[in-house]
Formats: C-alpha cells, structure tokens, sequence
C-alpha cells in the first residue's frame, strides 16, 4: 500500500518462519530523501526500529536482533512510502544456512527498541 497519509507500507512474505538479524532499507536518490525520516520495520509484531534521517545518507540498517518471523513489513505513518531497495538478511530458508551479519554501528543510524 502506498500514498500521502497514514500508515503507508511495503512488505514482504519470508514463506517459513527465520531468524532474521538485519534489514537494510535503501533510500532513493533521485528526490524527496527525507519521506524515509520515521518509517518502522516490523518483523511480524516486533518492532525491529525506525529510521532516522540524515542528509546524504542512502542506506539504513535496522537490527532485528535474531527475532524469528515470516513477515518483514517497513511502514511510513506520516508520510508517503518512497524505498529504493529493502534486503533482509537472515539464517535458514531454502539452500545453504549461512548467517548474514551486517558491518559497522547498527545504532549510529537507527533506534531499536529496548
């Protein structure tokens, strides 16, 4: 769901319950970078984090912390939805089972909850 007002949001359906430990969402380029300023990610109830703008920055890792779920959902109250790239990076699934484990200060740019 998309558009101006609340609760706009994109999601997706891991088809089998995972261990999820990041989710990187990619902000656009090209205009209005700061629509991202607030959205949350949710690992089915859990709330994971929400980002937080700044200027320049593309790229937002949200920790989930290992949370086990099947859908990842990025919701946007306040304004509209506007996302380059969601990744989700987790253990299990189909094929190989190999841990996917982000770089760098998680907190420097979003807020988990405590």
């Amino acid at each position: 769901k998309y558009g101006k007002g609340h609760n706009n949001w994109w999601q997706v359906d891991l088809e089998g319950r995972y261990p999820v430990y990041l989710v990187l969402l990619h902000n656009r380029w090209d205009c209005c970078q700061n629509r991202i300023n607030g959205a949350e990610v949710y690992l089915d109830s859990y709330k994971c984090g929400y980002v937080e703008y700044y200027r320049g920055v593309s790229v937002y890792p949200i920790n989930c912390g290992g949370k086990t779920g099947r859908v990842v959902k990025v919701v946007q109250k306040h304004n509209f939805l506007t996302l380059a790239e969601v990744q989700v990076f987790g253990t299990g699934g189909p094929g190989l089972s190999v841990p996917n484990f982000g770089t760098g200060n998680v907190m420097l740019l979003s807020h988990e909850k405590k």
